[in-house]
């Protein structure tokens, strides 16, 4: 039980650089009269995401130097003074990008340490791992997407940014007093491109790769419209759509999580082009609701319920099925590379459906069909997904 709370207490953190970066710093640049366009492209910051294997990398090979705890406390320390930085600038402003680029320089090599970290506890507890990981995770988008939405009335966000710079404080010294060390046998074996041509190509396949790229390009192409066509579209206030955010949509996540983990215990990942199937569906729905005449409060909360409903559960999914792939000699390398994966589809793809969705609403509409169709093609043609569909 202490490994979870210890593993949920590190997700949380995990989970501010995110929450920042997407809905926080959106609702400061809408309420600067930034475009939705505008802010799609601002995904671009997270670009040093893209440092994952590499830190993973060197994780892996000096593991016997230095252990999770030392990169923790110095990602920390990263994102604490991106805090900092833009707690003195605006939205308007280049070095609101830098401090935002910053931000996700420190957050990819804290993400790096934590995913080889999960592994290590992930093998017989894969289920409620999962589960207890995705509710922590969505727990801290709330905390400090609607929360910090919510403070914003009170005081100015230039002074929340620099309560987040202390409040990370908690977690700094939350390392050092509570780090569970864990050791390994051998720190690396094997020539590591071998071994990881061996695990891409034999292991996970490209095919397999592509579903977990298009299974999150959908979901995101979604969700980084949605706070734009509430405040933007259908007018609604900031602190009415974080409200709903924050006692509505976590409710239902958490829910949901927990039927994943119930699921992944039955089934393991044995229908996993039925859960697509299933996903597919939830976006007709969300389509229907956003061109209905409902009244917008009501569009409002039934596009939250339907996106906490199916990205509570598939989100499960999803983190299982990448702690399940992580290769054992290498694996802050390996989860860094699906994580990686699983971000290319949030930067390169998502950034630009707040244009679409201005602009071209039904080719917004079609690539949206597009994701989401292709991993039901791609997943019987993954030997990952063949091989777990045997042994669910």
């Amino acid at each position: 039980m202490y490994i979870v709370f210890y593993l949920s207490f590190l997700t949380i953190f995990s989970s501010i650089p995110y929450s920042l970066l997407t809905y926080t710093l959106q609702n400061w640049q809408f309420d600067q009269q930034v475009s939705i366009t505008q802010v799609a492209l601002f995904t671009f910051t997270q670009i040093p995401y893209f440092l994952n294997p590499f830190w993973g990398y060197l994780i892996d090979k000096f593991y016997h130097i230095l252990t999770e705890r030392f990169y923790f406390l110095v990602s920390i320390s990263v994102i604490m003074l991106a805090c900092l930085g833009l707690s003195m600038t605006q939205p308007q402003q280049i070095m609101f990008w830098f401090w935002a680029m910053v931000m996700c320089f420190g957050a990819s090599w804290f993400d790096a340490a934590l995913g080889a970290y999960r592994t290590y506890f992930s093998q017989n507890n894969l289920a409620s791992m999962a589960a207890s990981l995705n509710v922590s995770y969505r727990v801290g988008m709330i905390l400090f997407q609607a929360g910090l939405v919510l403070l914003s009335n009170f005081v100015s966000w230039q002074s929340i940014y620099v309560f987040l710079s202390l409040l990370c404080l908690v977690w700094f010294f939350g390392v050092i007093i509570g780090h569970f060390v864990v050791i390994r046998v051998s720190a690396i074996k094997g020539n590591v491109a071998f071994v990881l041509k061996s695990w891409l190509y034999d292991d996970i396949g490209f095919s397999g790769l592509g579903c977990l790229f298009l299974f999150h390009a959908s979901y995101y192409w979604m969700a980084a419209i949605l706070l734009g066509y509430f405040r933007m579209i259908l007018g609604i206030q900031a602190v009415e759509v974080a409200a709903a955010m924050k006692f509505f949509g976590v409710g239902i996540t958490v829910i949901m999580s927990f039927i994943a983990g119930y699921w992944l215990k039955q089934y393991r990942f044995k229908y996993m082009g039925h859960l697509f199937v299933i996903q597919c569906a939830s976006f007709l729905l969300m389509f229907f609701l956003m061109m209905g005449q409902l009244p917008a409060h009501m569009t409002m909360v039934l596009l939250i319920g339907v996106e906490n409903f199916t990205h509570g559960f598939f989100a499960t999914i999803a983190v299982a099925l990448v702690l399940h792939c992580a290769n054992q000699q290498y694996p802050a390398t390996t989860m860094a590379i699906l994580t990686c994966v699983c971000l290319a589809s949030r930067l390169v793809v998502a950034s630009f459906s707040g244009w679409f969705f201005e602009y071209s609403v039904h080719g917004f509409w079609f690539i949206l069909a597009v994701l989401a169709i292709l991993p039901i093609i791609f997943i019987y043609r993954s030997p990952l997904m063949y091989r777990l569909h045997l042994q669910g």
